[in-house]
């Protein structure tokens, strides 16, 4: 029988609240308070919480948060160590959890559910305990092996499972809707800052690209290529069944060129991999299939154009026009020749990889533990944030040993039959997005930096709503349909 409750709407489980997060993001990272404006934030989502029925308004600023912090503020910068910063910090922070606690508490979402029962739990409770055996018996186990293993299950674990009870209620087949909403514009966040840095702060000095001036977010400018190519997928999925199919493109499309201008090359090459996917797919299935032949025939013309005219200026420098155009043809003859310059060379990670293998033959069982790992010798040592492989493989068998390599293979193997089991656009186009963290995190950093996850979580959360299913017994035999199609066929609320 379907329990007859729906979630309850109020002004933060719409559609405005969302934009009015964006605008309070976007303000703190363009002004530099992104303190006050963030404790606006939370003020703002922990009252959210503590009126609601359902998580919703807490993904947004889930996802987003980070990406209010300007580069200037970052490390060095003891910007956020000094004044009453730090206390304004600690005191957001106890708001926060305590509007989550009451959010849990008032609408006992653990009592009136069956949490074992939730889609990966058993794969998620194996990769928890791989985790937290991280570098048992090793020389160089420290305590802080522990913490991170315990944030790693508080985001994957415990974050999946508030945020999947926290929606329960709610129409899966919406909640595509509201996600694809939210990449919408967290995707023109990432946006609007990367144009700040090219055209207004300025990348090119005499000339050259200076990389260094690519930060935003979370400040560590390897990651913001895998930031931004993450939500491709979801954008194309906007402009196959969306509300606004056209903006949703042409963001897909801002998004894949933003992606590139980070001159990572390892979001660069996936970017414009999950992009043709994306584009083939929309091509057969959707209900935007002929605009999209019509725009992949256009964009292949457009770019062989593109490329001859940026090949032109590319080699005949000295001509580059002034103004707004000859901006840039500058800014994108830099991008082009910072990937020329870098080539395809492994950057010293596959002397990093080795490292790992032996690593991994010195304390085969459980590694050497997380912030055992001495492999980077570029990396500053800091004692809240581990050394990383740049490659989830290596990372594990160094850290974690062959149980905590299994436990993983177990966990990803369970996501990958989780991907094509009841096959629906929805499901495909959200995972494909959640995917990017898996498959970029074989040559950049790795997959569990605790931090670069909320928006992966939240995607399976929901795929994990529209995977669930009621059994409906008739005469003629046992029907199995989605708990959202009873709904419309019944009217039920």
């Amino acid at each position: 029988m379907i329990e007859k409750y729906k979630s309850s709407s109020n002004i933060f489980t719409g559609w405005l609240y969302p934009l009015i997060v964006a605008a309070l993001v976007l303000a703190g990272s363009l002004t530099g308070l992104e303190v006050y404006f963030g404790l606006v934030n939370i003020i703002l989502v922990s009252v959210a919480l503590v009126i609601s029925n359902t998580i919703k308004p807490f993904l947004f600023f889930l996802i987003t948060f980070a990406y209010q912090m300007p580069a200037v503020h970052l490390y060095p910068s003891d910007y956020y160590t000094t004044g009453p910063r730090p206390y304004l910090l600690i005191g957001s922070l106890i708001i926060l959890a305590a509007a989550l606690v009451t959010f849990i508490v008032k609408n006992g979402i653990f009592y009136r559910a069956k949490v074992t029962k939730i889609p990966l739990f058993i794969p998620l409770c194996v990769l928890s305990v791989g985790m937290l055996l991280n570098g048992i018996g090793s020389a160089d186990y420290k305590p802080m092996n522990l913490v991170w293993a315990l944030l790693m299950m508080l985001v994957y674990f415990f974050l999946y499972i508030v945020v999947y009870l926290g929606l329960k209620y709610d129409d899966p087949y919406e909640l595509a809707q509201y996600f694809t909403y939210m990449t919408l514009l967290t995707s023109w966040i990432l946006i609007i800052q990367m144009g700040k840095i090219y055209f207004v702060d300025g990348v090119l000095v005499d000339g050259v690209l200076d990389r260094g001036k690519i930060v935003t977010g979370y400040g560590v400018c390897t990651l913001i290529g895998f930031h931004i190519s993450t939500l491709i997928p979801v954008n194309f999925y906007g402009f196959m069944r969306g509300k606004a199919p056209a903006l949703s493109l042409i963001t897909a499309i801002l998004v894949w060129i933003a992606s590139i201008a980070t001159t990572s090359r390892n979001a660069a090459i996936f970017s414009t991999i999950y992009f043709i996917i994306c584009l083939i797919y929309a091509m057969i299935e959707g209900e935007r299939v002929r605009g999209a032949r019509i725009f992949g025939a256009s964009l292949s013309g457009a770019l062989l154009l593109l490329i001859a005219i940026f090949s032109f200026y590319y080699a005949n420098p000295g001509l580059v026009p002034n103004g707004a155009f000859g901006g840039i043809i500058s800014n994108v003859n830099g991008v082009v020749r910072q990937y020329i310059e870098r080539g395809m060379n492994s950057s010293g990670r596959t002397e990093i990889w080795k490292h790992c293998v032996q690593i991994f033959k010195e304390n085969p069982i459980f590694g050497t533990g997380f912030f055992g790992m001495h492999v980077s010798p570029q990396f500053v040592p800091q004692e809240f944030i581990p050394e990383y492989a740049h490659n989830t493989f290596f990372e594990l068998i160094g850290a974690t040993g062959i149980v905590g390599t299994l436990a993983y293979g177990f966990y990803r193997i369970a996501t990958v039959r989780f991907l094509f089991d009841k096959f629906s656009p929805e499901r495909f186009m959200l995972i494909l997005g959640a995917s990017v963290l898996a498959v970029e995190s074989l040559l950049d950093n790795y997959v569990f930096q605790v931090y670069t996850t909320f928006y992966y979580v939240i995607a399976f959360a929901i795929c994990a709503l529209l995977y669930d299913e009621v059994r409906v017994p008739k005469c003629a035999g046992l029907y199995v349909l989605d708990t959202t199609e009873l709904h419309k066929r019944y009217n039920y609320k």
